[in-house]
């Protein structure tokens, strides 16, 4: 396991399938879905996020689920 050997884990905050497979391919560790993310890449600004006009979870896990899960073989 890497993080018992005290390196530096690096994780890439990510909205698109695309940016997700750059990231892995880029030497990413983990990868971080936001809702943010998401609402950025529909045109929204981040502070979106923080306000209730839709399901976050909803949002975020079908589109991990639907963009990200498949096509990666690091932790999401």
């Amino acid at each position: 396991m890497r993080a018992a050997k005290r390196e530096i884990l690096v994780g890439a905050a990510i909205g698109l399938g695309m940016t997700a497979r750059a990231a892995a391919d880029g030497g990413a560790d983990f990868l971080l879905v936001l809702n943010a993310g998401r609402l950025r890449v529909m045109g929204a600004p981040s502070l979106a996020a923080m306000l209730p006009i839709a399901d976050s979870n909803r949002i975020t896990d079908e589109f991990a689920r639907r963009e990200i899960l498949d096509r990666v073989r690091i932790p999401v």
